[in-house]
């Protein structure tokens, strides 16, 4: 991946006349096409048309041989384009002279096209686009390329759009021209995965959204050193007790220089890999714990290499090198990359700053990553309402993040979108999340993995899972145009109310840092719990403000009543309700005194029957509950309090 040029722009070569209206276009993403989101955009056509008065003599063409993700894009295309047009393309594998086809994929059209489809050019997810005659050729290298260019294609000639799980917009066409297409698009990231309920817990959604399945291709994800060192043993037991020094002296993470933990850590990592034959990525991750291990050993190498990263980096360099071999000698055909964290302890890279220069240079050679090792920065104790870069507000996680772009090749991010002490406050990243995604693309990040709630809907889940997937395909995407479009298609006629809202939300953000608080600082968006409460005060939320908040709610509800239909009335109610949950849950936990018992019961009961018919089961990351306590938990202790 190059870095410091937006792929997608340097390569796109469609021929237009007028403005071209995809949602990642090459003006920067701007919305400057037609006013509604759904009409079809201004190409040049070609003179051909793939649908005619509901008809079409186009067939799909797929390759003889198929891989999975090519038939899935033949499935979509020929769904949608029925749903649109009502016109049923055939599919086939056979491309006689006389035929018109929608290419998919590497069939013998693609392939005799001479466009390079090679992964140099295209990477795993980029695609062509192409026009060639009376054909359409869409294809990718691998992966999901070719996918991506069936919804590019859906979305900038018949204006389908897919805001979300539960809105996908088709609109109705009798024709369809082909249209004069030369695109190829790259992505801004190799790889994207968000961490949502929306996207991480639904497939084809995060498909949609361009996004890979779940979290990418893992064999191993997250804190695995124990289950690696471990992997041999029944369930529940651990060398612990049998090899104390193979462990930190506390117990939390394992002693890196131990070298026969290391021996063991390798055949177990051998197992894991060979029981995970397709994955590319295994992460090799310390334990979720602001701990390392502080024997004799692991301290003298920490003084030499940089600090804990350093100890950290040659231990990893030394498992890569041996699975090396081993693959080589076992399974030369396989690509694997092996992972490391640069998380809590090993956040800081093991580097030296030249401070009249402002560059940075690895400590030594030996804590440079290996070709087959990756570095996943995890910026967990960054403010992410200021950008990563802010030299005064996040200069830790600046220097962590120039750091390791000097010490790694393969630099991954795996960054955070919610406030763990509260996961209904809206996450106050609304000025910086460009400007963050623009700074990992400039430094080389491949991988971009984005941490939400994946368990349970949040403040404004759906337009982040739209705006922050297209800018992850494209980091120079206008944000504003993406949110307008978004209110519009997904709050219908509560749009203007649920915008006033947003607003007044980042208008009270923008104010709470003009105003200083916290002892004179700025106001920080935090998502770690001890540091993300203490946004949770009356100071930071005035009553007043949040009753101004259910007056634009109640405003956005009177104009939802006057929709005839009942499935689309209740679907844009429960649309609206969820965002007031915030509104509604502050007043309860600040300013129960101001009201009754009989009018806390009522705002109680209603708040827990909205919570579930909205999808909003957790509340908080705590108790060790992965995911968090069910949001039960918080209203019985709500109903406790009345007694």
């Amino acid at each position: 991946m190059t870095k410091g040029c937006n792929m997608k722009k340097c390569l796109s070569i469609l021929l237009t006349v007028g403005v071209m209206f995809s949602m990642a276009s090459c003006n920067g993403g701007t919305d400057s096409g037609p006013s509604s989101s759904t009409e079809a955009p201004a190409y040049e056509e070609s003179g051909y048309k793939i649908v005619e008065g509901g008809e079409s003599d186009y067939r799909i063409l797929l390759p003889e041989q198929p891989n999975a993700r090519e038939k899935y894009a033949a499935e979509e295309l020929a769904m949608y384009l029925e749903k649109s047009t009502g016109a049923a393309l055939p599919v086939t594998s056979e491309a006689t002279v006389s035929g018109k086809y929608l290419s998919v994929g590497k069939t013998s059209l693609a392939m005799a096209s001479g466009l390079e489809l090679t992964y140099d050019r295209l990477g795993d997810d980029g695609f062509f686009l192409s026009q060639q005659g009376d054909d359409l050729i869409m294809a990718g290298y691998g992966g999901d390329g070719t996918l991506f260019s069936v919804y590019e294609f859906l979305e900038t000639t018949l204006g389908v759009r897919f805001y979300a799980e539960d809105e996908i917009v088709v609109p109705e066409h009798e024709d369809v021209p082909l249209y004069k297409y030369a695109e190829e698009q790259r992505p801004d990231f190799e790889e994207r995965a968000l961490g949502y309920l929306a996207t991480q817990g639904n497939s084809i959604n995060a498909l949609h959204l361009r996004l890979g399945e779940g979290v990418g291709n893992w064999g191993l994800w997250a804190h695995t050193h124990f289950t690696i060192i471990n992997y041999d043993l029944e369930s529940g037991q651990s060398y612990k007790s049998s090899y104390p020094d193979w462990f930190s002296s506390d117990g939390t993470q394992l002693c890196l220089t131990n070298e026969e933990m290391r021996a063991k850590f390798v055949e177990n990592l051998k197992t894991i890999i060979s029981e995970n034959p397709t994955a590319e990525y295994f992460m090799l991750g310390q334990e979720d714990q602001n701990t390392f291990c502080d024997c004799e050993n692991c301290t003298r190498s920490n003084a030499v290499n940089g600090g804990e990263s350093g100890t950290q980096m040659i231990f990893v360099n030394k498992v890569a090198a041996e699975i090396k071999q081993w693959l080589s000698e076992t399974a030369p055909e396989r690509n694997v990359t092996l992972v490391t964290f640069a998380y809590c302890k090993t956040e800081p890279a093991p580097v030296v700053h030249d401070e009249a220069t402002d560059t940075f240079r690895p400590v030594n050679d030996a804590v440079v990553a290996a070709e087959n090792v990756g570095v996943m920065f995890a910026p967990i104790y960054a403010c992410f309402s200021h950008d990563i870069l802010d030299r005064d507000c996040n200069a830790l996680s600046r220097s962590a993040l120039l750091g390791w772009a000097a010490v790694a090749n393969k630099l991954m991010v795996w960054s955070y979108a919610s406030n763990y002490a509260a996961y209904l406050q809206p996450f106050n990243n609304y000025s910086s999340i460009r400007s963050d995604y623009e700074a990992f693309h400039d430094n080389g990040v491949i991988y971009v993995y984005e941490q939400g709630i994946y368990n349970s809907y949040d403040s404004f889940h759906a337009l982040r899972a739209y705006t922050h997937s297209r800018l992850l395909w494209d980091t120079s995407a206008d944000v504003t145009a993406l949110e307008d479009e978004f209110f519009s298609a997904y709050y219908g006629v509560a749009a203007p109310y649920m915008q006033e809202y947003y607003q007044l939300i980042k208008t009270h953000y923008m104010a709470l840092e003009q105003d200083g608080l916290r002892e004179n600082n700025p106001f920080h968006t935090y998502c770690t719990w001890n540091l993300g409460v203490m946004s949770l005060t009356s100071d930071c939320w005035p009553k007043a403000l949040l009753t101004q908040f259910l007056s634009v709610f109640d405003r956005a509800y009177e104009e939802i009543a006057k929709i005839g239909d009942e499935a689309e009335r209740k679907k844009f109610l429960i649309r609206a309700k969820r965002e007031s949950l915030f509104a509604r849950y502050l007043l309860l936990e600040l300013y129960p005194v101001y009201y009754t018992e009989a009018q806390l019961r009522q705002m109680i009961d209603d708040f827990e029957y909205d919570a579930y018919e909205c999808g909003v089961t957790r509340y908080v990351s705590a108790d060790g509950i992965v995911g968090g306590p069910d949001i039960s938990k918080k209203i019985t202790e709500w109903r406790n309090g009345l007694l």
